[in-house]
């Protein structure tokens, strides 16, 4: 049923004559393998994709390098929400606590109680994801140092236990997105995303941290302000993976649909 939709899905997509590219997405199984270089740095909770609401054309034009992604997922919670559920946050995670302010570290990033919640994610509708967030390269412990992030696990932990990259984000050393929350002048626009659209998946994000290195030294000097910038990894189960993944496949199907 999976690949009937798959082949559904291209043969839609060339009758209509859409651009393959401009509507790239990504394989149910895809970025697995490990990265020796890249350092988990904690857990979050987000809001699932049908929670969030669709990015209009405007913000789309302004923020983003492929404008027909309507919902773009980011390791910037200005981007992609954090839940507020505070008894799944309490439930789950060792330092969360409901206070104003209260975040365990300058990230906001938080510890399991259990590693053995990596195995229990399943998709719930209106349940908030579990995702954790890696980085590239040994600006992990100068990240530790900075935001007094207290554990940091290996990227073999999530790897072993079948978690899945959704893709890599270019961020600033405190989640601002340089990719999807920084804006781009008209020309930046035109030549960055000839450039990197290629490289870039269904969800807004790079598809491996290879193809971030050359957005991220842009990003550097285009955006002194907020440099250095860091890649980073969002990664999640692949029950719940696949559920994004067939969500992602119904709205690239209601795209089609409405250009034919």
């Amino acid at each position: 049923m999976f690949l009937e939709q798959v082949e559904r899905c291209r043969r839609a997509t060339a009758a209509s004559g859409v651009d393959r590219l401009k509507y790239r997405i990504s394989s149910p199984v895809a970025v697995r393998q490990i990265n020796m270089n890249e350092t988990v740095l904690g857990f979050q909770l987000r809001l699932t994709p049908q929670a969030l609401q669709s990015w209009n054309l405007e913000r789309r034009a302004m923020y983003l390098l492929r404008e027909n992604i309507r919902f773009p997922l980011s390791v910037d919670t200005a981007v992609w929400p954090e839940s507020d559920d505070w008894r799944s946050l309490s439930t789950i995670f060792t330092d969360f606590t409901p206070l104003p302010n209260s975040a365990p570290n300058g990230l906001g990033l938080y510890s399991l109680r259990s590693l053995e919640t990596l195995d229990q994610q399943q998709p719930e509708v209106e349940k908030p994801i579990l995702i954790s967030v890696s980085v590239i390269g040994n600006v992990a412990h100068e990240l530790q140092r900075r935001h007094c992030i207290q554990n940091l696990l290996p990227i073999a932990v999530l790897v072993s236990r079948g978690w899945i990259c959704l893709g890599y984000d270019v961020a600033d050393w405190w989640l601002l997105s340089g990719l999807s929350n920084c804006g781009y002048t008209v020309d930046e626009k035109k030549n960055l995303s000839n450039q990197f659209t290629g490289d870039i998946n269904e969800y807004g994000l790079f598809v491996s941290g290879n193809a971030a290195q050359a957005f991220r030294a842009d990003c550097n000097l285009r955006i002194p302000e907020h440099a250095p910038f860091a890649i980073y990894g969002i990664w999640i189960s692949a029950p719940i993976h696949a559920a994004f993944f067939k969500h992602s496949l119904s709205l690239l199907l209601s795209q089609v649909s409405v250009t034919r």
